[in-house]
C-alpha cells in the first residue's frame, strides 16, 4: 500500500496580497480554496461519494438471511390451528408432526364420542335376594301383593321357592329377603366430551408450538453460523485475490505542497514510502 507523509512547515508570509494581509485588514473566507482543491494538491484524491451507497457486508448477510429464514410467529401460528402439527409441517418436520396430529384425533374422537352419548348411563332398580343376588324385580313386590281370589297372579300367599326353610314359607314371611336396589349412575357425556375436547386443544397446541418454535430458533441459528463462516471464508479469498492482483507501487519523487488556509500560508514537502 502506498503511504503519503507530507512535512509541513506553516509560514506566515508578510508580503503578497495571495498569502497574507496587512495589519487591521480581514480575509473573505470566501476567497481561500475549496477543501478538495487542498487535498488535491497534496496527491490525494477525494473519496468518491458513491462510496456512502455500497450494501456493506452486514447488509448482504441480512439480506440473504431473511431470505433464508424461517418465521418464528409462522409456525406458532400454525400450531393454533387444531391438529397442531401445522407449525411442524412449515418448519419442514412432516414425520414429528405426525405426534400431536396423532394426539389431537385420539383426544378430539374420545371428546365427540362422549358428547354423542356413547357412554351415557342411567340408574335402575333391581330387586336383590338376600342369598341368590340379583333376581326378577317382581319378586320384591310378592310380600305385598294380598291374595285376591278374583286375580290370577302371585300374591304374598304363596309358597316362595327360594325360601330355604322346611317347609317354604310364604311370600308374606319372606318378605325380608327381597330389598330393592340401585344399579348404575345418570352419567350424561355432554360435559365431560367438552372437557376432553378443551383440554386436547390446549395440550396438542402446546407441544405442537413449543416445538416447533425451538425447531424454526435452531434452524435460524444454524443459518445465521453458515452465512457468517461463508463470509468469513469468502472475505479470506478475496483479500489473498487482491493482494495477488496488486500491482507493485512505485515510490514518486519528493514534491512540494502549497496550501492557503485563509488566514495564512502553507508551505510543505509530500513524499512517499
Amino acid at each position: 500500500m502506498r503511504r503519503i507523509a507530507a512535512a509541513f512547515t506553516a509560514l506566515t508570509i508578510a508580503a503578497g496580497p495571495a498569502l497574507a494581509t496587512e495589519p487591521g485588514q480581514t480575509i473573505d473566507p470566501t476567497a481561500a480554496p475549496a477543501p478538495g482543491v487542498l487535498i488535491a494538491q497534496a496527491g490525494i484524491d477525494a473519496l468518491d461519494a458513491d462510496m456512502d451507497d455500497e450494501i456493506s457486508l452486514e447488509d448482504l448477510q441480512r439480506i440473504e438471511f431473511d431470505e433464508s429464514a424461517q418465521s418464528l410467529g409462522a409456525a406458532i401460528g400454525l400450531s393454533l390451528i387444531p391438529g397442531a402439527g401445522w407449525g411442524l409441517m412449515y418448519a419442514d418436520k412432516s414425520a414429528q408432526s405426525t405426534v400431536p396430529f396423532l394426539l389431537s384425533a385420539v383426544g378430539y374422537s374420545l371428546g365427540a364420542m362422549y358428547m354423542a352419548g356413547l357412554f351415557d348411563e342411567q340408574a335402575t332398580q333391581i330387586c336383590n335376594h338376600v342369598r341368590d343376588g340379583r333376581v326378577g324385580f317382581d319378586e320384591c313386590g310378592y310380600g305385598d301383593i294380598v291374595f285376591d281370589p278374583n286375580v290370577d297372579q302371585i300374591d304374598n300367599n304363596d309358597i316362595d321357592p327360594r325360601d330355604n326353610q322346611n317347609p317354604a314359607r310364604a311370600y308374606f314371611a319372606t318378605k325380608s329377603d327381597y330389598e330393592y336396589a340401585t344399579r348404575g349412575e345418570d352419567f350424561d357425556g355432554t360435559t365431560t366430551g367438552l372437557i376432553i375436547l378443551g383440554s386436547t386443544y390446549v395440550v396438542t397446541t402446546l407441544i405442537g408450538a413449543v416445538w416447533a418454535g425451538s425447531t424454526v430458533y435452531e434452524f435460524n441459528e444454524q443459518l445465521r453460523k453458515d452465512i457468517e463462516s461463508t463470509a468469513g471464508r469468502d472475505a479470506v479469498a478475496r483479500a489473498e485475490d487482491v493482494r495477488a492482483s496488486e500491482p507493485a507501487v512505485e515510490a514518486l519523487p519528493p514534491r512540494p505542497y502549497f496550501g492557503y488556509t485563509g488566514r495564512e500560508g502553507v508551505v510543505g514537502l509530500v513524499l512517499d514510502f
